[in-house]
């Protein structure tokens, strides 16, 4: 373009360069050197895309590992604390099963202490009438009656 205003010999070449630089008419390489600009923009905003979603997409992964890291390691204990309370359930059920059994081996101790006491009762009432019977001589058969006699 200078060129062309060179040539035409007109000393107002820089205003009208000004005026066509102003209008959009830019020169061929500085176009070039724009688009080549913006496609490097493009790209080195794109590369920062990437390596963002990477990172992101990376610490999502962390983060979902931990995460069932974490899970599995309570599931882990629920299922401890479970078989645990199930253990202790156990326990105390036989416990009370045992407890039971000797609540009744006690109370059929207890009757058979108290049916022995109650014939050693009457044992003891029969031998003593049989003693008292047998003292004042009402039975008849138990001993010879005891004769007094005075003065003989």
């Amino acid at each position: 373009m200078r060129h062309v205003l060179k040539m035409t010999g007109s000393n107002d070449a820089p205003r009208i360069m000004m005026q066509m630089w102003k209008r959009g008419w830019k020169s061929l390489r500085v176009k070039k050197l724009e688009e080549a600009m913006t496609e490097s923009q493009k790209r080195a905003r794109a590369e920062v895309e990437s390596r963002l979603r990477a990172q992101i997409l990376g610490e999502m992964e962390e983060e979902m590992a931990s995460i069932r890291k974490r899970e599995e390691a309570s599931k882990a204990k629920c299922a401890a604390l479970e078989k645990e309370l199930e253990e202790k359930v156990r326990q105390a059920d036989e416990s009370e099963k045992r407890f039971n059994e000797e609540r009744l081996a006690m109370l059929a101790e207890r009757s058979a202490l108290e049916r022995e006491r109650q014939d050693v009762l009457r044992e003891k009432a029969a031998l003593q009438k049989n003693e008292q019977l047998a003292i004042i001589n009402k039975g008849g058969a138990v001993r010879p009656p005891i004769k007094f006699s005075f003065g003989k």
